[in-house]
Protein backbone atom coordinates (compact mmCIF):
# COMPACT_ATOMS: atom_id res chain seq x y z
CA UNK A 1 0.00 0.00 0.00
CA UNK A 2 2.67 1.99 0.56
CA UNK A 3 4.68 1.48 -2.17
CA UNK A 4 1.47 2.85 -4.35
CA UNK A 5 0.69 5.90 -1.86
CA UNK A 6 4.36 6.94 -2.76
CA UNK A 7 4.23 6.53 -6.07
CA UNK A 8 0.62 8.45 -6.74
CA UNK A 9 2.09 11.07 -4.34
CA UNK A 10 5.15 11.39 -6.64
CA UNK A 11 2.80 11.66 -9.80
CA UNK A 12 0.67 14.12 -8.34
CA UNK A 13 3.31 15.99 -7.66
CA UNK A 14 5.04 15.62 -10.94
CA UNK A 15 1.79 16.48 -12.71
CA UNK A 16 -0.01 19.26 -10.57
CA UNK A 17 1.07 22.57 -8.82
CA UNK A 18 0.64 20.82 -5.78
CA UNK A 19 3.74 19.64 -3.17
CA UNK A 20 3.20 16.24 -2.14
CA UNK A 21 6.65 15.35 -1.82
CA UNK A 22 7.38 14.67 1.43
CA UNK A 23 4.55 12.25 1.71
CA UNK A 24 6.07 10.84 -0.98
CA UNK A 25 9.57 10.14 0.56
CA UNK A 26 7.91 9.36 3.87
CA UNK A 27 5.81 6.87 1.73
CA UNK A 28 8.81 5.70 -0.10
CA UNK A 29 11.29 4.75 2.70
CA UNK A 30 8.45 2.80 4.21
CA UNK A 31 8.08 1.17 1.16
CA UNK A 32 11.53 0.38 1.24
CA UNK A 33 11.49 -0.81 5.33
CA UNK A 34 8.82 -3.26 4.30
CA UNK A 35 10.30 -4.58 1.51
CA UNK A 36 13.75 -5.33 3.40
CA UNK A 37 11.27 -6.84 6.29
CA UNK A 38 9.67 -9.16 3.34
CA UNK A 39 12.77 -10.09 1.77
CA UNK A 40 14.55 -11.34 4.71
CA UNK A 41 11.49 -14.07 5.62
CA UNK A 42 11.48 -16.92 3.23
CA UNK A 43 9.82 -19.23 1.92
CA UNK A 44 7.55 -16.82 -0.04
CA UNK A 45 4.03 -18.06 -1.42
CA UNK A 46 2.84 -16.69 -4.93
CA UNK A 47 1.14 -14.01 -3.43
CA UNK A 48 4.26 -12.85 -1.69
CA UNK A 49 6.52 -12.71 -4.62
CA UNK A 50 3.55 -11.04 -6.42
CA UNK A 51 3.60 -8.42 -3.54
CA UNK A 52 7.15 -8.43 -3.70
CA UNK A 53 7.96 -7.35 -7.59
CA UNK A 54 4.66 -5.00 -7.33
CA UNK A 55 6.87 -2.71 -4.43
CA UNK A 56 10.15 -3.37 -6.55
CA UNK A 57 8.34 -1.39 -9.47
CA UNK A 58 6.28 0.77 -7.68
CA UNK A 59 9.40 2.02 -6.05
CA UNK A 60 11.49 2.28 -9.57
CA UNK A 61 8.68 4.20 -11.35
CA UNK A 62 8.48 6.48 -8.31
CA UNK A 63 11.81 7.14 -8.82
CA UNK A 64 11.91 8.01 -12.64
CA UNK A 65 9.63 10.57 -11.55
CA UNK A 66 11.47 12.05 -8.65
CA UNK A 67 13.45 15.20 -8.78
CA UNK A 68 17.40 14.31 -8.89
CA UNK A 69 15.86 10.53 -9.10
CA UNK A 70 18.14 9.23 -11.67
CA UNK A 71 20.65 6.90 -9.04
CA UNK A 72 17.44 6.14 -7.04
CA UNK A 73 15.70 4.78 -10.17
CA UNK A 74 19.01 3.16 -11.52
CA UNK A 75 19.45 1.31 -7.75
CA UNK A 76 15.36 0.30 -7.65
CA UNK A 77 15.75 -1.28 -11.47
CA UNK A 78 18.37 -3.34 -10.54
CA UNK A 79 16.26 -4.45 -7.72
CA UNK A 80 13.75 -5.28 -9.50
CA UNK A 81 16.05 -7.52 -11.27
CA UNK A 82 17.43 -9.09 -8.45
CA UNK A 83 14.41 -9.73 -6.93
CA UNK A 84 12.86 -11.57 -10.10
CA UNK A 85 16.04 -13.47 -10.30
CA UNK A 86 15.77 -14.79 -6.31
CA UNK A 87 12.07 -15.38 -6.58
CA UNK A 88 13.19 -17.80 -9.63
CA UNK A 89 15.92 -19.54 -8.17
CA UNK A 90 13.24 -20.12 -4.88
CA UNK A 91 10.88 -21.46 -7.53
CA UNK A 92 7.86 -18.95 -6.42
CA UNK A 93 5.35 -18.87 -8.75
CA UNK A 94 4.56 -15.23 -9.59
CA UNK A 95 3.46 -13.74 -12.44
CA UNK A 96 5.60 -12.02 -13.36
CA UNK A 97 7.91 -13.93 -14.08
CA UNK A 98 10.45 -14.44 -17.06
CA UNK A 99 13.89 -15.66 -17.46
CA UNK A 100 16.84 -13.87 -19.10
CA UNK A 101 15.95 -16.69 -22.01
CA UNK A 102 12.22 -16.03 -22.05
CA UNK A 103 13.26 -12.26 -22.37
CA UNK A 104 15.15 -12.48 -24.99
CA UNK A 105 12.81 -14.74 -26.71
CA UNK A 106 9.75 -11.70 -26.04
CA UNK A 107 12.69 -9.32 -27.23
CA UNK A 108 13.50 -10.73 -30.43
CA UNK A 109 11.01 -9.95 -32.48
CA UNK A 110 11.01 -5.97 -31.16
CA UNK A 111 14.81 -5.99 -31.87
CA UNK A 112 14.63 -7.33 -35.78
CA UNK A 113 13.21 -4.36 -37.12
CA UNK A 114 14.74 -1.57 -35.53
CA UNK A 115 16.06 1.17 -37.93
CA UNK A 116 19.57 1.55 -39.56
CA UNK A 117 22.17 3.28 -37.62
CA UNK A 118 25.38 5.17 -38.75
CA UNK A 119 28.18 2.72 -38.48
CA UNK A 120 29.78 5.86 -37.08
CA UNK A 121 28.18 5.64 -34.10
CA UNK A 122 28.40 1.69 -33.55
CA UNK A 123 31.89 2.21 -33.60
CA UNK A 124 32.15 4.59 -30.87
CA UNK A 125 29.28 3.04 -28.74
CA UNK A 126 31.37 -0.41 -28.76
CA UNK A 127 34.24 1.02 -27.48
CA UNK A 128 32.04 2.53 -24.23
CA UNK A 129 30.73 -1.12 -23.99
CA UNK A 130 33.95 -2.43 -23.73
CA UNK A 131 35.42 -0.01 -21.07
CA UNK A 132 31.55 -0.71 -19.06
CA UNK A 133 31.97 -4.38 -18.90
CA UNK A 134 34.94 -5.02 -16.13
CA UNK A 135 32.83 -2.76 -13.65
CA UNK A 136 29.83 -5.46 -13.75
CA UNK A 137 31.13 -7.02 -10.66
CA UNK A 138 28.57 -9.89 -10.08
CA UNK A 139 28.29 -12.98 -12.48
CA UNK A 140 24.73 -12.44 -13.50
CA UNK A 141 25.07 -9.44 -14.57
CA UNK A 142 28.32 -9.88 -16.59
CA UNK A 143 26.78 -12.53 -18.25
CA UNK A 144 23.58 -10.06 -18.47
CA UNK A 145 25.67 -7.48 -19.95
CA UNK A 146 27.95 -9.47 -21.85
CA UNK A 147 25.46 -11.28 -23.46
CA UNK A 148 23.51 -8.12 -24.54
CA UNK A 149 26.53 -6.76 -25.93
CA UNK A 150 27.03 -9.68 -28.27
CA UNK A 151 23.30 -9.78 -29.69
CA UNK A 152 23.39 -6.44 -30.01
CA UNK A 153 26.96 -6.35 -32.39
CA UNK A 154 25.88 -9.09 -33.88
CA UNK A 155 22.75 -7.14 -34.87
CA UNK A 156 24.55 -4.61 -36.20
CA UNK A 157 27.47 -6.07 -37.83
CA UNK A 158 23.93 -7.82 -39.73
CA UNK A 159 22.37 -4.58 -40.52
CA UNK A 160 25.31 -3.22 -41.48
CA UNK A 161 26.46 -5.89 -43.70
CA UNK A 162 23.04 -5.53 -45.43
CA UNK A 163 22.90 -2.17 -46.69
Amino acid sequence: MHALLGLAATCLTFACDADYSSLAIYHHLLTILGLNEALSTTPWTSDDGDALIAACYALAFQSYFMKDGMYEYLTMVRGCGLVSLQLLDDNVDVSFSTSLNEHWEFMQSRLDNLPSIDTSLLEGSSSSLDAILPLCKESDTHIFFSQSTTKLRSKNQRRCSSR
